[in-house]
């Protein structure tokens, strides 16, 4: 009798474990729920459990894979709650409290990738524009527009980003998205790296975003003035955060602040003489297939220079760059204007084809 009683209690208790293991082993050790991005930016998949208290590990492997930051994922069904899932390892793993079919969502932020805005990048409704036509006048409007933002007779210096949104296949294969992509609410976050040599304490920054179609209720050529948040990540570094209504181009610019104490019409004029005092040193970064020729290696505040750039032969000049704003030659010639800052100076020259005889 005293043995029935222990052993019953025991017979029980592995009966309900094998139970649970074999649901688990149902569904492959780990049920893969097969999770597809839809285009509202949500992964939703199901499975079933047909035992109470079993634990469930669905393995993450949607069909379209955004770079994002996934939210912490939970199970829904009707009329029942289930705990919510703990990501980890590429896997969510469930608590289940009841038999059923339940239904997974997760919600993913769209990744958007920040490249040089180059010709190429210029949709045919903005290269139908004579105004707009190029890389150098679109930069010229959108540098206009940030000055209307900042205060006057700050020195600016900005780059203009093409802003590319994308998802990674399961492969890690990029691929572009478009228009259809977007957000259903039509509003996409941006994060940046702040402007090399800036800080946040010492600058202030400002974005300028253009529609290049017509897109959003906007048409080619508007543009939007987002509000522009500095956000420190883990690694102590720092980012800029804005919300965007369209895609490219977007331009980051960014200004010296002015110390409290000087603030005021006279103490700001007093600051202007003595920066028109200062001079500023151009430097050129170590290259090769050309050199680079400068002007001036000392420039007074506020004043032009030129600098050369000369390839070697078999050699063509590529990207051209001064503190990370792409720059263009014109016969070889390289303008810097209203020089405010000290300026490193990057040209890269490629290599060119030889051709048959």
């Amino acid at each position: 009798m005293k043995l029935k009683t222990i052993f019953l209690p025991f017979l029980m208790l592995l009966l309900c474990s094998l139970l649970c293991i074999s649901a688990a082993a149902a569904e492959g050790g780990g049920f893969n729920a097969g999770l597809a991005v839809d285009r509202s930016g949500e992964e939703t998949g199901s499975f079933t459990v047909t035992v109470q208290h079993s634990d469930v590990l669905v393995e993450r492997q949607p069909q379209l894979r955004l770079p994002c930051s996934f939210e912490t994922a939970k199970i829904t069904a009707p009329d029942r709650t289930v705990q919510d899932g703990i990501i980890a390892d590429g896997q969510v793993s469930f608590r289940v409290f009841m038999g059923g079919t339940y239904t997974i969502s997760e919600s993913v932020t769209p990744f958007v990738k920040l490249e040089e805005f180059t010709e190429e990048a210029i949709p045919q409704e903005l290269k139908a524009m004579e105004t707009l036509d190029t890389v150098e006048e679109i930069e010229a409007a959108m540098l206009a527009e940030i000055e209307t933002h900042m205060e006057a007779g700050k020195m600016i210096d900005a780059v203009l980003h093409d802003a590319k949104l994308g998802y990674n296949t399961p492969a890690g294969v990029w691929v572009d998205a478009d228009e259809t992509n977007f957000p259903a609410d039509g509003r996409l976050t941006v994060t940046a790296d702040i402007p090399d040599g800036t800080h946040p304490d010492t600058h202030e920054y400002t974005v300028v975003h253009m529609f290049t179609s017509s897109f959003n209720g906007k048409t080619p050529g508007d543009m939007e003035h987002p509000e522009c948040f500095v956000r420190q990540k883990a690694d102590g570094s720092y980012e800029l955060v804005f919300t965007v209504t369209g895609l490219s181009p977007i331009m980051i610019a960014w200004t010296e602040k002015q110390a409290e104490e000087e603030s005021g019409i006279f103490s700001s004029y007093i600051m202007l003489l003595l920066k028109m005092k200062q001079e500023y040193d151009i430097t050129v970064e170590p290259t090769e297939g050309g050199q680079v020729i400068l002007t001036d290696e000392k420039v007074k505040y506020g004043k032009d220079t030129t600098f050369l750039v000369v390839p070697d032969d078999g050699y063509g000049i590529g990207k051209i760059t001064a503190n990370q704003k792409v720059l263009q030659a014109i016969d070889g010639v390289v303008t810097l204007t209203r020089v405010g800052r000290d300026q490193v100076i990057r040209v890269i020259f490629e290599k060119l084809l030889a051709s048959n005889p």
